[in-house]
């Protein structure tokens, strides 16, 4: 079918959204696709994500990859997209002298009011996978208990399908399960949580609370990908338990920091991952 639809309106330029999808072109006579430019949408280092994931002993909810096999796929293409940098730079070690580029997730953001926010309310999402699921365990495990000794009142607010890992809700844990509009509970959020001990790519919920102007607390997992964030002067980046929720505890006594936090990240946001800036590397 893709060959067909290649033949029918002869593009020049073909953009596949994930890595194992290249082989749809296989079928094309080589004078046909010689005449394609193929870029690739990444989305992260498979490769990489299968090693992690099983190391950390969970479930494979995606097609696993040994490195060579996405090597041999990522051949295929003519433009390697990246969602971050250190993915790109991975992709430019596997292939020498392939064009490789970054595109992250574009953002628009929109800041909620602060007048919705609940005073030491904070906010994790995430879907049933492996990377959230051991998140929400190390948060509720080992970070939370921590804060609440410090924050008695202050409340962790669950979003998405990843609660239902929870076998019995902690004091503190309220979980809302799927949400119909995000927005809202981004606007009640005090703090955005993104304790990710494990995972590739960009984190989109990282992006996502940075957008809804929301002060996030992540780790060097959630960092990842682009040196301003990873070095903690954008959002807070903790590599402990202890660490984080020290950073979580003091900036639950600290709306002025919590807003300062938030006003950095949405300056960084409108400067690196506008629409026209994030997808500049792949206009012709």
């Amino acid at each position: 079918f893709a060959a067909s639809v290649v033949r029918r309106l002869r593009p020049r330029r073909v953009l596949i959204d994930s890595t194992p999808m290249l082989t749809l072109l296989d079928t094309l006579a080589t004078p046909e696709r010689a005449r394609l430019h193929v870029s690739v949408l990444t989305h992260n280092l498979n490769s990489r994500r299968t090693d992690l994931y099983r190391a950390a002993g969970q479930p494979l909810d995606f097609l696993p990859m040994a490195a060579a096999e996405e090597t041999a796929l990522l051949a295929r293409a003519d433009t390697i997209v990246a969602i971050q940098e250190r993915e790109a730079e991975a992709f430019r070690a596997m292939l020498p002298g392939k064009t490789v580029v970054t595109v992250p997730m574009p953002a628009a953001p929109q800041p909620q009011p602060w007048s919705a926010a609940i005073p030491g309310r904070c906010l994790f999402v995430g879907g049933y996978s492996g990377h959230n699921i051991e998140a929400v365990k190390w948060l509720v495990s080992e970070i939370w208990p921590r804060v609440l000794a410090a924050h008695p009142a202050a409340e962790l607010a669950i979003a998405g399908t990843v609660g239902k890992c929870l076998a019995q809700i902690p004091a503190g844990v309220r979980v809302l399960g799927p949400v119909d509009e995000l927005k809202t509970e981004y606007a009640k959020a005090s703090i955005c949580l993104v304790p990710l001990p494990l995972g590739t790519g960009l984190k989109i919920k990282l992006v996502e609370a940075m957008s809804y102007g929301r002060p996030v607390v992540t780790t060097p997992a959630g960092a990842e990908g682009f040196p301003d964030l990873e070095s903690g002067r954008i959002a807070e980046v903790a590599d402990t338990a202890t660490h984080f929720a020290d950073a979580l505890v003091r900036l639950l006594a600290s709306p002025g920091e919590q807003a300062a936090i938030a006003h950095r990240q949405l300056t960084w946001l409108t400067t690196h991952l506008s629409a026209p800036t994030a997808v500049a590397p792949l206009l012709p």
